[in-house]
C-alpha cells in the first residue's frame, strides 16, 4: 500500500508514504516533517481552512468556533492569508512572530465553503515556496483520490507538493 500510495505522487519524483489513524494524522505528519526539513515552524495557512483537530492541524484551521475553546494550548505558529491570493500569502509570512517553514493549503476547500481558487493559484504557490526555501503542502483529504477527476486536485495545475495529506477517499 505504502508503495502504491507513492507511486501515486504527482510530479513522479521518488516519494515516501506514512499511515495515520485520520486526516488530522496526515497534517500533523507533514507540520512535523517541514519543521524538521526547514528548522522553521511558522506556517501559513488560509482563511477558510479545515485541517484537523489535533493541535498542530488545529492552530492552521481558520475556524474560530473551532479554535477558540483551545487557544491557550496552540502554537500560535500560523498566519492566514487570504484564499486564492498568494500575493497575500506572501504579506502574511512577512507579518508572521515565527519563521515560515511551510504552505499548508487545500487545493480546494470543503469545509470552507466549496471554494475553488482561480487558476494559477497553486502555481504561485508552488513558486513562492520555492523562492523562499518554504515547502508546499497539500490537505487533499477532502480532494484527492479522484474527487475532482485527478487523483489529486493541484495536478489539475500540473503543481507537484513537497508534502501531500490525504485521508478521506482512501479511509472510506
Amino acid at each position: 500500500l505504502l508503495e502504491r500510495l507513492a507511486a501515486l505522487f504527482p510530479g513522479g519524483a521518488p516519494a515516501r508514504a506514512v499511515l495515520g489513524s485520520s486526516g488530522s494524522d496526515a497534517v500533523e505528519v507533514a507540520l512535523k516533517t517541514a519543521q524538521l526539513a526547514t528548522g522553521r515552524a511558522g506556517v501559513v495557512a488560509f482563511e477558510g481552512a479545515y485541517h484537523g483537530l489535533a493541535l498542530g492541524a488545529l492552530d492552521a484551521t481558520f475556524r474560530p468556533a473551532f479554535r477558540e475553546p483551545f487557544a491557550a494550548r496552540l502554537p500560535q505558529a500560523t498566519v492566514f492569508a487570504r484564499f486564492g491570493d498568494a500575493a497575500d500569502a506572501a504579506r502574511a509570512a512577512r507579518d508572521a512572530r515565527v519563521p515560515i517553514g511551510a504552505v499548508l493549503v487545500e487545493p480546494i476547500q470543503g469545509r470552507g465553503g466549496e471554494r475553488i481558487p482561480p487558476d494559477g493559484f497553486l502555481v504561485a504557490l508552488r513558486a513562492l515556496c520555492d523562492r523562499e526555501g518554504w515547502l508546499l503542502i497539500a490537505d487533499e483529504v477532502a480532494t484527492g483520490f479522484g474527487r475532482t477527476g485527478r487523483w489529486f486536485a493541484c495536478e489539475h495545475e500540473g503543481v507537484a507538493p513537497d508534502l501531500l495529506c490525504a485521508g478521506k477517499g482512501l479511509a472510506s
